[in-house]
């Protein structure tokens, strides 16, 4: 429950994330896009049961100026295909300076701020088997 727990609501920093900004200053409104891992998304490939995006998928994004907590809520970027989701900025960006970016997925019109994405996870969790793939074909919750 706890994995189901994580799979639905997750908000991190990319250290690294996959977010070309342009050698120049961006305006506001100009469309952008990024790249996300799926690691916390819950469609499944039962073919080689990779973790993927599906179609339909939004998630939030923000951006501050690095090292401040001033964010910029970008408001909801679009699953397009493989692992980019495309939005438009909401404010410009200075080529002089970097800048954070974090992504809440999955997308709620109520999520103002990555600092408001809280979730507490439970001291105990346990699985019955090393290795199990019960869940995947039941109704049990994957941990």
């Amino acid at each position: 429950m706890v994995a189901a727990t994580l799979a639905l609501v997750s908000c991190e920093k990319e250290n690294n994330p996959d977010v070309t900004v342009p050698g120049e200053n961006v305006e506001a409104g100009v469309s952008f896009s990024i790249n996300l891992n799926p690691a916390t998304r819950t469609v499944v490939d039962g073919t080689t049961l990779a973790t993927t995006w599906a179609v339909g998928d939004q998630v939030n994004v923000f951006h501050a100026v690095s090292g401040t907590t001033d964010y910029v809520n970008d408001g909801p970027f679009d699953f397009t295909s493989g692992s980019t989701f495309e939005g438009t900025l909401a404010s410009a960006l200075d080529a002089s300076k970097s800048y954070d970016w974090y992504v809440c997925y999955p997308y709620s019109a109520s999520t103002t701020s990555p600092a408001a994405m809280a979730m507490t996870v439970p001291g105990d969790q346990y699985q019955s088997e090393s290795g199990s793939m019960a869940h995947i074909a039941g109704d049990l919750d994957p941990l």
